[in-house]
C-alpha cells in the first residue's frame, strides 16, 4: 500500500485539502475511453487510445498541483489534446470540459476568457466539419466554463465563511 501511495503522490503532489475534487470528474472519461469500442477498432486503436487518454488524465492532475506555468502548459495541451483526438474519438469533446475546470482556478479573467474563445472556436469548427449537433457543442461550452468557475469558486481558500465574528 505505501508503494501504491507513493506512485500516486508522485503523479498527484497535492497538499490542498480540496484535492479530491478533480479526481471526482475522472470517471466521466469513460465515455473516451469507450469510443474505440463503439467503432470495433482493433488492439492498435484501443492501445494508442489508452495512453492519449492517461496522458490527457495525467495533464489534468498536474493542471491543479503545480505552479501558474505549469498548469497553463497543462491547460494548454489539454486544449490542444482535445483538438488532436476530436476527429477520432468524440469522447474528446469532454477534454474541453476538463480543460474549461482547470482553468477556472486561474484567477486572471483574461486567461479565462482566452481558453473560453479557443475552446469555443474549437467546438464550432468542430460542429462544421465533423456535422456535430449544434445543441450538444453548446451545452460543453456552458457545462465547460460552469464547472471552472464553480469548481474554482467552490474551493477557492479566500471564500468567505458563514460565521462572522464577534
Amino acid at each position: 500500500m505505501t508503494t501504491l501511495q507513493s506512485i500516486w503522490r508522485t503523479i498527484y503532489p497535492s497538499d490542498n485539502p480540496h484535492k479530491w475534487m478533480p479526481v471526482v470528474w475522472l470517471p466521466f472519461m469513460f465515455w473516451f475511453f469507450l469510443d474505440p469500442y463503439w467503432k470495433h477498432a482493433g488492439p492498435l486503436r484501443w492501445t494508442l487510445n489508452t495512453l492519449y487518454g492517461l496522458f490527457f488524465i495525467f495533464l489534468y492532475l498536474q493542471a491543479f498541483c503545480r505552479s501558474d506555468r505549469v498548469r497553463n502548459l497543462c491547460i494548454a495541451l489539454m486544449i490542444l489534446m482535445a483538438a488532436i483526438a476530436m476527429p477520432f474519438n468524440l469522447g474528446a469533446v469532454g477534454f474541453l470540459i476538463y480543460a474549461a475546470a482547470a482553468g477556472g482556478f486561474k484567477p486572471k479573467l483574461r486567461w479565462v476568457i482566452v481558453t473560453l474563445v479557443i475552446e469555443v472556436a474549437i467546438l464550432a469548427f468542430y460542429v462544421v466539419r465533423l456535422h456535430l449537433e449544434l445543441s450538444s457543442s453548446a451545452s460543453v461550452t456552458i457545462t465547460g466554463r460552469s464547472a471552472g468557475v464553480l469548481t474554482r469558486n467552490c474551493t477557492s481558500p479566500t471564500r468567505r465563511s458563514n460565521t462572522s465574528p464577534r
